[in-house]
């Protein structure tokens, strides 16, 4: 396994990881399924394809990179809100 490039957090500069936010989330469902949706962040990435994650529990897995997905900006894990239903006076 190899650190991430320079680009992808203060692991590569050697900098601790301590308090680092979790990047990623775990999309499997087949593996893990206990974990499907959980945070977590990707420690080092390695030739075929695979990449070591830890969750926020402290538990690191070796697995595939398509195990994981990298959270957008502002789609960061929240509760989702209730639907709310639309009153209009019409009918239909």
């Amino acid at each position: 396994m190899r650190p991430n490039a320079p680009h992808e957090g203060p692991a590569a500069c050697g900098r601790s990881r301590e308090g680092q936010d979790m990047t990623h989330r775990w999309n499997w469902r087949k593996w893990l399924p206990e974990r499907h949706g959980q945070l977590c962040r990707v420690l080092a990435t390695g030739r075929m394809n695979s990449a070591l994650v830890e969750f926020e529990d402290g538990t690191k897995v070796v697995t595939s990179r398509y195990a994981v997905r990298k959270l957008t900006h502002n789609a960061q894990v929240q509760a989702r809100p209730k639907a709310v239903a639309c009153n209009d006076g019409l009918e239909g």
